[in-house]
């Protein structure tokens, strides 16, 4: 590029630059003020007057009254951005394996604990509708498909409820065995972080609603 092309061009730009700030100078920023940034101003300035105006007068309703109204407007408004935020913050954090401590499986409420290797320990059976602790019963029942006539089963009663919740095939020791193989399941599926999302909502959900 010589040089002349080279200055045509850098007063072309000039022009062109010159050109646009008139234009904003001229046009576009008075017409902002006037029909964009005053209106505003205005509209919140007659707001806070006429709220002034209306807590001074006589009305029907004391002012009193009104700022109750707003106090409560106010935290439920809160609350709903501290229930948006934490409900975010639950779906952007990165769970802890180890807070997959419960599960349902065959009708039975299984809570466990982690030793400080990571190996499951304190299995237990609870009911679903009261996490009452079942008693165990082992038992036998007819099933001609066995050479002796009778399965081993394991029977799940409530003394809560007064009730029988459950029963699984096999000893409690089979029973307990399917269980812990059930959870490492979801735990190499990777099923077991829907599980406790799941359980935090609906954890959250309860204090909500007793509050």
């Amino acid at each position: 590029m010589t040089e002349s092309e080279s200055g045509r061009k850098k007063y072309s730009v000039a022009v062109a630059a010159g050109v646009t700030v008139f234009f904003l100078t001229t046009y576009l920023i008075p017409w902002l003020r006037e029909n964009m940034l005053l209106p505003c101003v205005r509209g919140i300035r007659d707001f806070f007057v006429m709220l002034g105006r209306h807590l001074k007068s006589s009305a029907t309703i004391p002012w009193w009254s009104l700022w109750i109204l707003i106090a409560l407007s106010a935290t439920i408004v809160l609350r709903i951005i501290n229930s948006i935020r934490r409900g975010k913050s639950m779906e952007s954090r990165k769970l802890d394996w180890r807070m997959f401590r419960e599960f349902i499986y065959g009708g039975i409420r299984w809570t466990w604990g982690y030793s400080f290797s990571g190996d499951i320990i304190q299995l237990a059976p609870l009911c679903p509708v009261c996490s009452y602790q079942f008693d165990l019963r082992h038992d036998a029942v007819p099933d001609d498909r066995l050479l002796y006539g009778l399965r081993d089963v394991t029977r799940f009663w409530c003394d809560n409820c007064k009730e029988e919740k459950a029963v699984l095939d096999g000893d409690y020791k089979r029973v307990e065995l399917r269980v812990k193989k059930e959870i490492h399941r979801l735990y190499n599926s990777g099923e077991w972080e829907t599980i406790v999302r799941r359980q935090i909502a609906e954890r959250s959900e309860n204090q909500s609603a007793e509050r």
